[in-house]
């Protein structure tokens, strides 16, 4: 059989109880493939666990273990008059699980979301805001922001999952008169026109 192409990680998944990772991988170009291996273990090249999955191009390995890197590579094969026929296993990819102790903070409309664990730092941005409106301040569970009113900031992980949500107010309102009118100008205050009444 032909090589494989290149495995893929498109997304992961952290379970409370256990820690898990979804998968994905390019189909052999081959028509006789029966289905894929999805080898794995806690040693590069050395896989200790092998998963049977089926003519799916998609796996979740489930029940990880906290802090630990994780190799993973998959086999395509078929079956020709009753014999296996495996292929070469494809590229290795790795996956560090959150250690133990991690928690979720989950940034609405900004930047800095993921697993960290406690006492950690985490930078926080807000999305820039949409035509006509200015960062007003962060919403929830601000308190954990070295400063709630600025749009970036550092958030200290605390013992649970946070959430912390940018919100936005309408920009203020601001009169910059054109230069031929400045001398309507007068402490601040626009004279009153003359002549129309």
């Amino acid at each position: 059989m032909g090589g494989m192409a290149s495995l893929l990680i498109v997304s992961l998944s952290l379970g409370r109880a256990a820690q898990s990772v979804t998968l994905a991988w390019d189909a052999n170009s081959e028509p006789n493939i029966a289905g894929y291996k999805l080898l794995y273990g806690t040693t590069k090249g050395e896989p200790s666990e092998s998963v049977d999955v089926g003519n799916t191009t998609t796996a979740a390995v489930s029940n990880l273990n906290d802090g630990t890197t994780y190799f993973f590579t998959v086999t395509a094969y078929s079956i020709y008059n009753n014999t296996l026929l495996e292929s070469q296993p494809s590229n290795e990819v790795s996956y560090k699980t959150a250690p133990l102790g991690a928690h979720t903070l989950t940034v609405n409309s900004g930047s800095g979301s993921g697993k960290y664990t406690e006492s950690t730092r985490v930078k926080v941005s807000a999305k820039a805001p949409a035509a006509g409106q200015e960062f007003d301040r962060w919403l929830e569970d601000w308190q954990i922001l070295d400063n709630p009113f600025d749009s970036t900031t550092t958030a200290l992980m605390l013992f649970r999952d946070l959430t912390i949500t940018a919100s936005y107010r309408a920009d203020k309102i601001r009169y910059l008169p054109r230069a031929v009118f400045t001398a309507r100008k007068k402490g601040g205050a626009l004279k009153e026109p003359t002549g129309i009444r």
